[in-house]
């Protein structure tokens, strides 16, 4: 259900004037975000690929995939690849990272594999909750790296890479708010939060972790009619333009707008809960008051 929150019609209504009564028709907007995922993306990479050193080092390997298709939001990433260990030198399977730079210009760090020392070639594969927008014609860019450089050439190499972004996350509808300063909070969680501000193209509008009470979260931004998202997750997650990587921390939530609670759960570990609203023009005073003279105008002549 969409709803007006954070003003009091009444109370600006009576700025400079006074009813004695008021009627009113408010027709109430619903926000559309990005629509929901309905298959998959994936980009493949026979490889071999080699992670060399930190980010932007020549001997690093390189592809990209371009995505074409409606503008999405996908929930998950998954990835699957074949890892060998080139150099002599100890070297952990974890460093062997990736760096995927998205349509939106906005560069993350991907590590598919906690497993340390190794030899030879294992499989590794890892699935990442998430969002993930995408929009037709977007270009990501995928390089291989890593953590802590081992020695000189190639650490490690990899082969048979695919990297799948599917799935639709549950987005809830929190309603609708008139322009201009929202408060967006955490206060009331069980446990230590992050929360960040999204329009509904995939720009991160700001992000907060402890400047609630406690270890809670509290965000406030001056927005514009439009459509957003608000994302509640653990600590440690990661906010970027068209991504979201959420942490680890887990436990009971609540998320409250200009003081007022809009939602609550319980999200567990690498999980994230996803809300979207509105926000839409404050009426002028001349638009109130001509919609209220038209009312009136027809509420006379109907008595006759």
């Amino acid at each position: 259900m969409t709803f007006w929150r954070s003003s009091d019609l009444s109370g600006r209504l009576s700025e400079g004037v006074r009813w004695r009564s008021v009627f009113i028709a408010i027709v109430l907007l619903s926000g559309l975000v990005a629509s929901p995922a309905t298959g998959q993306f994936t980009v493949n990479e026979a490889g071999p690929v080699d992670s060399v050193a930190g980010v932007g080092n020549p001997g690093n390997g390189m592809f990209t995939g371009t995505y074409t298709g409606a503008p999405t939001i996908f929930g998950n990433l998954s990835f699957s690849g074949d890892l060998t260990k080139v150099i002599a030198a100890n070297t952990f399977a974890s460093e062997a990272r990736y760096s995927i730079t998205n349509g939106l210009g906005a560069t993350v760090t991907f590590r598919p594999s906690s497993t340390n020392a190794f030899a030879g070639t294992i499989n590794v594969a890892r699935s990442q909750n998430g969002l993930f927008w995408m929009n037709n014609g977007d270009t990501l860019n995928f390089e291989a790296f890593e953590g802590f450089d081992d020695g000189a050439g190639a650490d490690s190499r990899w082969t048979d890479v695919s990297f799948m972004y599917s799935g639709a996350p549950t987005i809830t509808d929190i309603g609708s708010f008139l322009e201009g300063a929202l408060t967006l909070s955490t206060v009331g969680s069980a446990f230590d939060t992050e929360l960040a501000l999204y329009t509904a193209a995939g720009v991160v509008l700001g992000d907060d972790d402890d400047s609630g009470s406690g270890s809670t979260s509290l965000l406030t931004r001056s927005l514009t009619a439009g459509d957003y998202l608000a994302v509640v997750a653990g600590f440690n997650s990661t906010f970027a333009n068209g991504n979201v990587f959420p942490g680890t921390n887990a436990g009971a939530y609540t998320l409250n707008a200009n003081g007022g609670q809009v939602a609550s759960g319980n999200i567990a570990s690498g999980e994230l809960a996803v809300y979207s609203f509105t926000v839409i023009p404050e009426p002028s005073s001349a638009a109130l008051l001509g919609s209220l003279g038209c009312f009136a105008l027809a509420f006379r002549r109907r008595r006759r």
